[in-house]
C-alpha cells in the first residue's frame, strides 16, 4: 500500500510539473508574440506593443512605425483620423522591397477598417506593410470608405464574403471611397461572392475610385464575380500593372459594371 501511494504521489508530482511547464510555455509564447509587435509614434517617440492602442493615442497627421507582427482577433480600426502606418524592415517584392512588418487578422476579423464620417477628411497611408489572414463579411484585409494609399504593401491570404483583399466603398454622407495602390501586390485572397482581390463600389452620383499603379493583382478568386477586381459605379485607373491568374464565375480578371475603366500599359491575362 505504501509503495502504491508513493507511485501515485510521484505521478501526481510529474503531471503537476508538466502542467505548470505547459502553462508557463503558453504564457511565454503569448508574451513573445505580443513583444514581437512594436509601434513607435514618430512625433511623440512613445513605443507601444498594441497597434490599436497606438492608433487611439495618435492625432491626425501622426506617423506610426511598425516593427514585427501585430496580431488581432477583433480587427484594427481607424475612425476620422488621418495617419501614416509604415513598416520597418523589408525583403524583396515586385523586384523592389517586400514588407516584413505585418498586420495579421488571425483568420478572425477584417484586419484594418478605415472609417470616414465627415467627407474628405480622412487620408490614410499604408507603407511597407503586409496585411494577411483577415476574415470578414466586407473586406478580409481592408475595409475602406476614406482616402487610402497603399505603397509597397502586400495584401495576401485574406477572405471575405465580398472583397477578399480590399473592400472599398462610398457610403452615405458621402465618404471618399478611394484606394490607390503603388508598387503593391494583392495576392491569394478569396471571396465567397464578389471581388476576390478587390471590390470598389459607389453610387451613380458619387463614384468610388480605384487607382492601380505599377502593382500586381494575382492568384485571387471569387466563387461569384470578379476574381481579381470587381468595380461597380467606380472610376478605375490601371497603369503599368498586371492582373493575372485570377478566377471567378464571371470576370475572372476584371468585372466592370457601370464603371469608367482606363487601362494603360498593363496586362490582363491568364484569368479564368
Amino acid at each position: 500500500m505504501d509503495m502504491l501511494f508513493s507511485k501515485l504521489k510521484g505521478m501526481f508530482f510529474i503531471n503537476s510539473f508538466i502542467g505548470l511547464f505547459a502553462i508557463f510555455f503558453m504564457l511565454a509564447s503569448a508574451e513573445q508574440a505580443h513583444a514581437d509587435c512594436q509601434i513607435k509614434n514618430k512625433r511623440t517617440e512613445i513605443i507601444y506593443t498594441d497597434l490599436q492602442t497606438a492608433i487611439n493615442a495618435a492625432i491626425s497627421g501622426d506617423t506610426l512605425l511598425v516593427k514585427g507582427k501585430c496580431e488581432t482577433s477583433v480587427g484594427f480600426t481607424i475612425v476620422d483620423k488621418s495617419l501614416t502606418i509604415k513598416g520597418v524592415g523589408s525583403r524583396r517584392l515586385l523586384g523592389r522591397h517586400s514588407p516584413s512588418a505585418t498586420l495579421d487578422g488571425n483568420y478572425a476579423a477584417t484586419v484594418l477598417t478605415i472609417t470616414e464620417n465627415t467627407p474628405n477628411t480622412v487620408f490614410v497611408i499604408l507603407e511597407n506593410l503586409k496585411i494577411e489572414n483577415g476574415n470578414g463579411g466586407a473586406g478580409g484585409g481592408i475595409n475602406n470608405n476614406a482616402t487610402l494609399i497603399l505603397e509597397h504593401t502586400h495584401v495576401v491570404d485574406n477572405h471575405a464574403f465580398s472583397g477578399g483583399g480590399i473592400f472599398n466603398v462610398v457610403t452615405a454622407g458621402p465618404s471618399a471611397g478611394s484606394v490607390t495602390l503603388i508598387h503593391s501586390k494583392v495576392e491569394r485572397n478569396t471571396a465567397d461572392f464578389t471581388g476576390g482581390g478587390i471590390i470598389a463600389t459607389g453610387f451613380i452620383e458619387n463614384r468610388a475610385v480605384l487607382n492601380v499603379q505599377r502593382s500586381e493583382i494575382e492568384h485571387n478568386s471569387a466563387i461569384g464575380l470578379g476574381g481579381g477586381i470587381a468595380v461597380i459605379n467606380t472610376n478605375l485607373f490601371v497603369d503599368r500593372s498586371q492582373i493575372s491568374h485570377n478566377r471567378g464565375s464571371s470576370g475572372g480578371g476584371l468585372l466592370n459594371e457601370a464603371s469608367l475603366a482606363v487601362l494603360k500599359r498593363s496586362r490582363i491575362d491568364s484569368n479564368t
